[in-house]
C-alpha cells in the first residue's frame, strides 16, 4: 500500500498506521496526533502474528505528537519489524522520542529531528516471559538531531521493558547533534560511532 501526500488531521489518535509489510509512506504532513504520527508495528490480533518488514517511510513531515513521531516496534516477542527504511523525514516537537525502532537491520537516514521531549533516535530491546528479544545491525546515519534530552539512545528503556543484553552492532555514522542535553547514550553491545558531530567536535 502507499500513503501519499496525505494529511493527517489533528483529531486522529495516529496519523498513520501499518501492521503490514512493504508500504511506502512518503510525504505526508501530520500535525498533533494524540499518540504517533506515524506508526509501523508487528501485532498478535489472537489469531494470526503479522509483521512490519521492508516498509519505506521517506520525506514525511510530523509536527507535536502526543506520544512518538515515528515508531516502528513489535508486539512482544511476536512478528518481526526488520529491514525498513526512514529516510529524510522531519519530525518536531515529539512529547517522548522522535523516532523509536525495534527490530534488526533498519536504516535511519538524513532525517531532521528536533525538540523531542525524551529521545531524538532510540533503539530498543526488551524482555517478554523471560524471552529476549534484540535490535541488531541497525544503522543510524547523517541524521540532524537537535534540542532533545538524549540525542541518540541504543538500548534506552523508553517503554519499562529492558534487555540486559542490549541492542548490538547499531552503526551510527556521520549523524549532527545539538543542543541536547546528553548527545549519545550507548548501553548496546558492539555499537560502531564515527564521524558524529557535536558542534565543532567529531564523536
Amino acid at each position: 500500500m502507499i500513503y501519499l501526500n496525505c494529511l493527517g488531521s489533528i483529531s486522529v489518535d495516529r496519523g498513520i498506521e501499518v501492521f503490514s509489510n512493504d508500504n511506502t509512506i512518503i510525504n505526508n504532513i501530520i500535525k498533533d496526533p494524540f499518540e504517533e504520527g506515524i506508526l509501523a508495528q508487528a501485532f498478535f490480533n489472537g489469531e494470526q502474528t503479522s509483521s512490519a518488514d521492508r516498509n519505506i517511510i521517506k520525506g514525511n513531515t510530523i509536527i507535536n505528537s502526543r506520544k512518538f513521531g515515528l515508531r516502528l516496534s513489535k508486539d512482544r516477542n511476536l512478528g518481526t519489524s526488520n529491514d525498513n527504511q526512514i529516510i529524510s523525514n522531519t519530525i518536531i516537537s515529539s512529547g517522548r522520542d522522535g523516532i523509536f525502532v525495534r527490530g534488526s537491520r533498519n536504516v535511519i537516514l538524513g532525517n531532521t529531528i528536533d525538540q523531542s521531549g525524551q529521545i531524538g533516535i532510540g533503539v530498543d530491546s526488551f524482555t517478554f516471559n523471560e524471552t529476549p528479544f534484540i535490535s541488531e545491525g541497525v544503522i543510524i546515519k547523517d541524521n540532524s538531531i537537535t534540542n532533545s534530552n538524549v540525542g541518540i539512545a541504543i538500548d534506552s528503556d523508553t517503554t519499562g521493558l529492558s534487555n540486559p543484553s542490549g541492542s548490538s552492532n547499531t552503526v551510527v555514522i556521520g549523524n549532527t547533534l545539538a543542543g541536547n542535553t546528553d548527545n549519545i547514550d550507548d548501553q548496546g553491545a558492539n555499537t560502531v560511532l564515527a564521524g558524529n558531530i557535536n558542534g565543532t567536535e567529531v564523536m
